[in-house]
């Protein structure tokens, strides 16, 4: 179609007025941009005062590029992170750490972190405090130095296979198939035990932005939990599948499904409507959010570029 045939500028950029959640001690405002934005987000502010914010729009990734086979082995159990640093963490049934060059194909920077004694299925990579964490099979967390390679920090209470690690500031956050959503103090190495979050299927992604952690599950649900109060604000049920990623940033939640469904949802406490969806032919894997352009990774190879302003998909990389 004409439609899918259109040449989409790579180096598009503007300063967009986009409709968010305004604060209790905020004035609403709505500029027609945001009133168009109404209309397109299906009325899932219609019970929320807003207010209109300038965002930097631009068409990322959608020009010419290039691509570092870093493990040319396929492995169906690996997991991965990436910060964007120097360094990509990987995890697998060897029960071992892996940390490679981002830039060095097939050079690892180190040995191998070892002292799980089952496969590893969460790597979570916190450069700034100079850490590589870890979690799987034996129901361990452990922390590593990047510096020493030793595992500085070890921490139980899981009663499941860990699935998933966030982490910000001195807060981690994990979830697993025993059901529970579980947040641990990174200098203290405690878990704060009076948070007591649980879901009624295996957790399989979480997201933490103190005060807010978000979790994702295996019966398609997402909840909004608060660290401070204790208490859950929001339970997001429009998927009709396994949640298995999530992306989060100041304005907006991005959360991927088993079914190939990414929805993105306002991340304030008090907007629980979907904004907009956008569809995959099989399940999604990972998920980013740049300049107002969803990025997501789909179990069919690809990766998708799309606005979050119009669902319209702008680029697909094979």
């Amino acid at each position: 179609s004409n439609r899918n045939n259109r040449v989409i500028s790579d180096v598009y950029a503007n300063v967009v007025e986009v409709l968010v959640p305004a604060e209790a001690d905020e004035d609403g405002d709505m500029t027609s941009d945001s009133k168009k934005q109404v209309e397109m987000f299906g009325g899932a502010y219609s019970d929320v005062r807003t207010k209109s914010v300038k965002m930097e729009e631009r068409n990322v990734y959608c020009s010419l590029y290039s691509t570092t086979t870093l493990l040319d082995k396929e492995d169906p159990h690996r997991v991965v992170h990436y910060q964007g640093g120097p360094l990509v963490a990987v995890g697998s049934k060897d029960r071992a750490v892996h940390l490679l060059s981002a830039t060095v194909p097939r050079r690892e920077a180190g040995s191998p972190l070892t002292g799980h004694a089952g496969s590893v299925r969460a790597v979570l990579l916190c450069q700034d405090q100079e850490l590589v964490v870890s979690a799987g099979y034996d129901l361990s967390i452990r922390c590593w130095s990047l510096k020493t390679g030793a595992c500085t920090v070890l921490l139980s209470g899981h009663t499941g296979t860990i699935t998933c690690l966030d982490a910000h500031t001195d807060h981690l956050v994990s979830g697993a198939k025993d059901c529970r959503v579980k947040v641990w103090n990174l200098r203290k190495g405690k878990c704060l035990k009076h948070l007591r979050w649980k879901h009624s299927s295996a957790v399989l992604c979480v997201k933490v932005t103190r005060p807010l952690v978000y979790s994702g599950c295996a019966k398609g649900l997402v909840k909004m939990w608060d660290i401070e109060k204790a208490s859950l604000l929001r339970v997001l049920d429009g998927h009709r599948s396994s949640v298995k990623c999530l992306f989060l940033d100041r304005w907006h939640l991005l959360s991927g499904d088993a079914e190939g469904r990414v929805k993105a949802w306002s991340a304030h406490p008090d907007a629980s409507g979907c904004l907009i969806t956008f569809t995959h032919p099989v399940a999604v894997a990972s998920l980013s959010l740049s300049y107002l352009r969803v990025v997501t990774g789909c179990e069919d190879g690809k990766l998708r570029v799309f606005s979050l302003l119009t669902g319209a998909c702008l680029k697909v990389i094979k």
